[in-house]
């Protein structure tokens, strides 16, 4: 099989979705069933030895510029002004489109993977799009503006898309309601963690803890800061708990800034707990021992397509308490503590049983470890092969 994929998502600093591919793509390369990988962009084809060399680099897929030219501050500014105007986006895009993707004829076999949603306008021969979850049409109040009006394309995308794939069957089931598909149109291809995502040493555990000035004993929350992940819920549970649990166990949140968190601030500020930590951003390399040395995830999202941080935590030998809706139940597998993100006191309940048991966290460790091991980038990748092999073009 000969697969042609869009590379933009492997631009740095990588996305949850960028990671997905990459991983991917780092198994299909060399896999026996796959006759030539390609990548495509916006400037046209590369070959496989550039897609590997893409793949290897700590620096992802750089696009090119014009030579000796740099964008002007102002014309920066301008641009993220532009987006502010309702309609903008499709307005450019109407006089100013994409010129399509030409093909080359030893590509015109090729299918092309899109793995992040949309693929490129206009793109020429046969497409596999993902769609890793649809929160924009649950909750569209947790998108910015520009996010919504780039996915009004999607009901055009699934309707050509010679096939569907998602990442968990409660995203299956989403759009197979919201755009009618029949089941045999979607396959799932779950993502799966890094091997470096084990219980990691005390040594370790205590570097990690030294670098960021953590506590020795901490609840955590990793995700970007946005509205759709329930912070706002998770810091009045805690701020709800007896001042002795908040000193023994202090709440750290780690992520980066996302959109709409007025209101996070806001009540950071109202509560003024010296026991809630923002670290900020922790890079990636250094996640499993921050999640090693929790005590335990806490994870209320009201929305996941899948919830990374759920099965991340138990790889590493992390208790969890997760939400009871969307994708959670199913990437939990009965290996976390349930709970009903729109209720605080389920949330400073659960909170508070989880610590006083100490067998009841050890179940959920062991547990937790378990489902983990399920999951893998080599399932993944021949999950997609078999998603590609099934489409209808």
């Amino acid at each position: 099989m000969k697969i042609a994929v869009n590379i933009h998502c492997l631009h740095p600093p990588l996305t949850g979705i960028g990671h997905y591919a990459r991983h991917i793509l780092q198994v299909l390369i060399d896999h026996p069933d796959v006759e030539e990988l390609l990548g495509v962009s916006q400037q046209g084809w590369h070959s496989e030895a550039e897609l590997r060399e893409i793949l290897n680099s700590q620096q992802g897929y750089q696009p090119p510029t014009q030579t000796g030219s740099r964008p002007a501050q102002w014309l920066l500014k301008l641009k993220k002004l532009a987006r502010k105007v309702p309609g903008i986006y499709s307005l450019y895009h109407y006089f100013f489109p994409r010129p399509p993707i030409e093909l080359a004829p030893q590509q015109t076999d090729c299918i092309f993977w899109e793995p992040n949603y949309l693929p490129l306008r206009d793109m020429a021969g046969r497409a596999v799009i993902t769609v890793h979850d649809l929160s924009h049409l649950r909750c569209p109040q947790f998108h910015p503006g520009q996010r919504l009006l780039e996915l009004d394309r999607l009901p055009a995308a699934v309707a050509a898309a010679g096939h569907i794939i998602t990442v968990s069957e409660f995203t299956r089931a989403e759009l197979e309601h919201y755009f009618k598909l029949e089941t045999n149109k979607v396959s799932v291809v779950n993502p799966a963690v890094n091997k470096d995502f084990v219980p990691q040493s005390e040594s370790r555990v205590k570097q990690l803890r030294d670098t960021y000035s953590l506590p020795e004993s901490y609840l955590l929350f990793v995700g970007t800061i946005e509205p759709r992940k329930n912070l706002q819920g998770l810091l009045r549970a805690y701020n709800s708990l007896d001042s002795v649990t908040q000193r023994q166990q202090q709440l750290v949140i780690v992520g980066a800034r996302g959109w709409h968190i007025e209101e996070f601030d806001e009540l950071i500020a109202e509560l003024n707990n010296a026991n809630i930590i923002l670290p900020g951003y922790i890079e990636s390399r250094d996640l499993p021992a921050l999640y090693s040395g929790a005590t335990i995830l806490i994870y209320p999202s009201l929305y996941e397509g899948f919830g990374m941080p759920v099965l991340e935590a138990m790889a590493c030998g992390t208790a969890v308490i997760t939400s009871d809706i969307t994708s959670m139940p199913e990437v939990a597998a009965a290996a976390a503590e349930l709970v009903d993100p729109s209720d605080i006191e389920d949330i400073a309940v659960a909170i508070t049983r989880v610590l006083a048991d100490s067998e009841l966290r050890q179940s959920l460790v062991e547990k937790g470890l378990a489902v983990a091991s399920r999951y893998s980038w080599e399932k993944s990748a021949n999950d997609l092969l078999a998603a590609l092999k099934k489409a209808d073009l």
